[in-house]
């Protein structure tokens, strides 16, 4: 990353190991996936970070998009949209606001779709050092183990994807 505090992800970027990937430990983040719903886009990965023992990630489960944290696999926080998304273009945006004051705090977790915010919710504890031994970055599917038991991997997103922004604070 450098000083980047930007990276934009494309479809088909898969098992990014973690060290090369944004460090999202201990600070605020963004995630923006750009994507088009098709009919038969109901369910899939648009990116994730880490494993079942920890990390995040942002699907589209039932039709209705969904950022998770997971924090090593015994707390898992989700929010998600209360209504299916319609097919077209679309941006769902997950916020991360950490709370500061030390490692491994907690923080507000948010989801904004098309800019309006759908859901918030609250994680208490995040990872302080690394998310886990095996966790990837993906963009498209959840390679690895899953960051949500919601899902099974690889659970790969069928409509487009344009791109995914990851944003350090």
């Amino acid at each position: 990353m450098g000083g980047r505090k930007k990276i934009v992800y494309y479809p088909g970027m898969l098992a990014l190991p973690s060290g090369t990937a944004p460090n999202l430990l201990n600070k605020s983040f963004a995630v923006e996936a750009d994507f088009e719903m098709t009919k038969g886009s109901n369910n899939g990965a648009l990116w994730s970070m880490g494993g079942s023992d920890g990390g995040y990630g942002l699907y589209v489960k039932d039709g209705k998009p969904v950022f998770v944290g997971n924090y090593l696999g015994q707390a898992v926080v989700r929010v998600a949209a209360p209504k299916p998304l319609e097919p077209g273009a679309v941006k769902v945006k997950a916020e991360f606001k950490y709370d500061g004051g030390g490692l491994g705090k907690g923080g507000a977790i948010t989801l904004f779709v098309n800019g309006q915010k759908a859901a918030e919710g609250r994680m208490e504890h995040t990872h302080a050092v690394t998310l886990g031994l095996g966790g990837t970055l993906d963009v498209g599917e959840d390679t690895g183990s899953a960051v949500d038991e919601a899902y099974t991997p690889p659970f790969a997103f069928p409509g487009v994807i344009r791109q995914v922004e990851v944003e350090l604070k």
